[in-house]
């Protein structure tokens, strides 16, 4: 499930049952706080947002892939923010669109359609962030991330390239992914406070690198993240490493190492 805050419109992350993709509406502390409470304008826009999500869902399991185009500027038109877009809705229809295809029920072809079109979107974005240039693919990055070499679901990571530039922070985001030789010697090189990989498959290779990651890491915070991270148990992987499912985790590492703003 996907959680909103109904108040101010944010994205506030994935709960348990992980493999139900509809948004569930609550309040973030902000708001709580704030005592922002019965706002019947900012709950029907939360309303809105909902009818929304669920027709792109359906838009999805119909096929009608060119449906999702024409909801950004609605959505945008809403106030919701590009990071919450592409986190709490974007996010979610691939996984829907990927539990699709594993049962048979779309082509690989219908599947990259969908890919595609929200990469697009996603490019879109970019656009409107003030040096983006400069916070992309930089030489001094303060969060490095790579694919794995066997992971061909590189969207997740181009999501977070974006939100980490909406959040004026420099990055590497490195997709489609290196060998994990390359990795490691250029992780060596460019020395980031936060280093990581997108892992697909928990092969002994993936393994193997982390290991080495955390041995060469000298203070650097080694997260990893993906679609299937939710296979691995905390004994399965070397000690020194921070898993992170979703933006938030991955927000909350950045937050720890001094490098956002709480």
């Amino acid at each position: 499930m996907f959680s909103w805050c109904s108040y101010c419109q944010k994205y506030l992350g994935e709960f348990a049952p992980y493999d139900q993709h509809n948004i569930s509406h609550g309040i973030c502390k902000q708001c709580h706080d704030g005592k922002v409470v019965f706002n019947r304008e900012k709950i029907q826009k939360s309303k809105e947002i909902a009818v929304l999500f669920a027709q792109m869902g359906e838009a999805v399991k119909k096929k009608d892939f060119a449906f999702i185009k024409t909801q950004y500027e609605k959505l945008i038109a809403l106030s919701v923010s590009n990071s919450d877009i592409f986190s709490g809705i974007y996010q979610p229809l691939l996984y829907e669109i990927g539990k699709l295809w594993e049962n048979r029920e779309v082509t690989v072809a219908e599947e990259h359609e969908v890919t595609s079109t929200i990469e697009a979107l996603v490019d879109l974005g970019f656009k409107g962030i003030p040096n983006v240039e400069n916070l992309r693919n930089s030489s001094k990055p303060m969060v490095m991330i790579s694919s794995t070499s066997q992971n061909q679901h590189i969207l997740g990571l181009r999501l977070i390239e974006h939100w980490l530039c909406e959040k004026g922070i420099e990055n590497r985001i490195i997709v489609p992914g290196m060998p994990e030789d390359e990795f490691l010697s250029l992780a060596q090189k460019l020395k980031p406070p936060v280093v990581g990989l997108s892992v697909a498959l928990p092969t002994p290779e993936v393994k193997r690198t982390l290991t080495k990651l955390v041995q060469q890491a000298r203070g650097a915070r080694v997260i990893i993240g993906g679609r299937f991270i939710r296979e691995y148990m905390p004994n399965d992987l070397p000690a020194g490493i921070t898993l992170c499912n979703n933006i938030l985790d991955l927000s909350d590492v950045l937050i720890q190492s001094k490098l956002l703003a709480s």
